[in-house]
């Protein structure tokens, strides 16, 4: 939850998931512009649409039939449409040990323990 004096000191709110990614050194890229909004929303038009499409071209009706061609699809749709990145850099780190993984990838709340050793935790009292 964001506190006022989160705001007051110029902090900005952030979801466990922003943290968990701040930990791992993941930089979030969010789509704020109506730009990058219509590209991913574009895409997933042309999936809900060609897709469909294809599949009943090829009278695939079941899970497992739509499973085996979604392969050849995307390679096509990747042939069509793909475009080549303009940096030809690996964007990819190791992943940290289990036990790392374990300390990042959990819920953490900061509380701070009172004079008797108690910390108030969503209305408890513990």
């Amino acid at each position: 939850m964001w506190r006022i004096t989160d705001q007051l000191e110029g902090r900005e709110f952030r979801t466990q998931f922003g943290r968990a990614m701040d930990e791992l050194g993941i930089k979030i890229i969010k789509a704020y512009s109506p730009q990058a909004k219509v590209r991913i929303e574009r895409v997933w038009g042309t999936f809900q649409d060609r897709l469909i499409s294809e599949l009943r071209l090829k009278d695939i009706k079941n899970r497992d039939e739509a499973n085996e061609f979604l392969p050849v699809f995307l390679k096509d749709f990747n042939r069509k449409f793909c475009k080549k990145p303009g940096k030809q850099i690996a964007a990819f780190k190791k992943s940290p040990p289990v036990k790392e993984l374990d300390r990042i990838l959990c819920l953490k709340e900061p509380r701070t323990v009172s004079k008797d050793h108690t910390i108030k935790f969503h209305g408890l009292l513990l």
